[in-house]
């Protein structure tokens, strides 16, 4: 919903020179998680950024719907026989 705010003023603010950094780094944009559903380790070291427009509530859930993509999906049964050097952590 705040995307809407900027989409346009953005441009503006930034012709007008005012500081924006603060704003980009703040919780509107960059919001940090730690949920259980979601994978603590990976086999990617890759920098990965997805668009998400659902409920805060429901992220929690969302895992397998923002990274739906096979790279993203680890076995359980698979993981345990991978080896544990090859796995980077994940922040969200």
């Amino acid at each position: 919903m705040s995307s809407f705010l900027f989409l346009k003023n953005i441009p503006v603010l930034i012709e007008k020179g005012v500081e924006i950094a603060k704003l980009f780094d703040s919780n509107i944009f960059c919001y940090s998680f730690d949920y259980d559903e979601w994978p603590s380790t990976h086999t990617d070291s890759d920098e990965y950024m997805r668009p998400y427009n659902g409920s805060i509530f429901d992220l929690r859930t969302s895992y397998r719907q923002i990274f739906h993509e096979a790279r993203f999906r680890i076995d359980p049964e698979t993981e345990a026989s991978l080896d544990s050097s090859k796995f980077y952590k994940v922040s969200y």
